[in-house]
C-alpha cells in the first residue's frame, strides 16, 4: 500500500519541481533576475560542472531532486502519522524556504547567477520556494489522508 503511495508522490515531486521551473523561468523572462538560472545551476558540484548539459538536461536534474525530496518528505511525515493539512503545510513550505536559504549562498560559486547581494533575486526565489512548497504540501497531504 506504501509502495502505491510513494509512486504517486514521486510524481507529486515531478509536477511541484515542474511548477516551481515554469514560475522562476517566467520570472527570469520577464525581470531579467537569472533566478531560473539559479534553479538549474550545478557549477558548483565538481566533476560535473565540467559538462555543459544542455537545458533538458538540468530540468531533469531539478526535478529528480524534487522527485527524491517529495518522498522523502512524504515518508517522514507518513512515519510521524502526520494528516494535518495545516501541519503538512507548514513542514513542506518551511522545508523549501530553509532549502531556498541554504541554495542562494551558491550563487557566489557562479558568475551565471545573480550576485549574492541581490535582493529582489532573493525574494523571487523565495517566494518561488514557498508556493513549490505550497503546491507539494497540498499534494502529499491527499497522498496522507488515504
Amino acid at each position: 500500500m506504501i509502495e502505491k503511495r510513494l509512486y504517486s508522490t514521486g510524481l507529486w515531486g515531478l509536477y511541484a519541481g515542474l511548477i516551481l521551473a515554469i514560475h522562476l523561468k517566467i520570472v527570469e523572462a520577464l525581470t531579467g533576475e537569472k533566478v531560473y538560472t539559479l534553479l538549474l545551476n550545478i557549477d558548483y558540484l565538481p566533476i560535473v560542472n565540467a559538462v555543459q548539459f544542455a537545458e533538458p538536461v538540468e530540468v531533469l536534474f531539478h526535478l529528480m531532486v524534487s522527485v527524491i525530496l517529495s518522498i522523502l518528505l512524504f515518508y517522514v511525515m507518513y512515519r510521524l502519522k502526520l494528516t494535518s493539512r495545516t501541519k503538512v503545510l507548514t513542514i513542506t513550505i518551511v522545508v523549501n524556504v530553509i532549502i531556498a536559504l541554504a541554495y542562494y549562498p551558491l550563487t557566489a560559486l557562479s558568475d551565471k547567477t545573480p550576485a549574492i547581494a541581490d535582493f529582489t533575486a532573493l525574494v523571487h526565489w523565495v517566494i518561488a520556494h514557498i508556493v513549490y512548497g505550497l503546491v507539494l504540501g497540498l499534494m502529499l497531504h491527499r497522498s496522507l489522508k488515504k
